[in-house]
């Protein structure tokens, strides 16, 4: 089976705003026709401010802004928030940008406002891999 794997990389941090980019990759550059992820953090030290999706052809689902309600879908007792957000390309030729297959790419670009001076995990896994992929996920830290 091929892999799908995606990443948290921040970009940016003035103090007070972080920007995180999502990557996306797979092991050998297939395309797929899709991927489901979240975007997992701890709302008592960063808060959502938004996303912007890329725009990598097919269908786009969310961002949506989710309460993980008791499961920890990233094994991180910390987190307590997650970000949604889903691509499905029945052409099977995800992704893409601008009609040219890409082997990797930013997914999406979030923005968080710091609440802590402490550093705090960010992480992403893949809720559903696309048909013939297993998925792997990520993180790292604002600090």
């Amino acid at each position: 089976m091929n892999k799908q794997y995606v990443w948290p990389v921040v970009v940016s941090n003035d103090g007070e705003i972080a920007q995180v980019h999502v990557k996306y990759t797979t092991v050998d550059g297939s395309p797929s026709t899709g991927v489901a992820l979240r975007l997992h953090f701890n709302s008592k030290e960063l808060e959502y401010m938004g996303c912007v999706n890329q725009g990598l052809g097919g269908m786009k689902f969310g961002p949506e802004l989710r309460s993980d309600n008791g499961v920890d879908f990233d094994a991180d007792k910390d987190t307590d928030k997650y970000v949604f957000l889903g691509f499905a390309n029945i052409v099977g030729d995800f992704p893409t940008a601008n009609g040219i297959p890409e082997q990797t790419v930013v997914l999406g670009v979030f923005k968080f406002k710091k609440l802590s001076e402490s550093p705090s995990r960010v992480s992403v896994t893949i809720k559903e891999a696309a048909p013939g992929f297993v998925g792997r996920g990520g993180s790292t830290v604002v600090e």
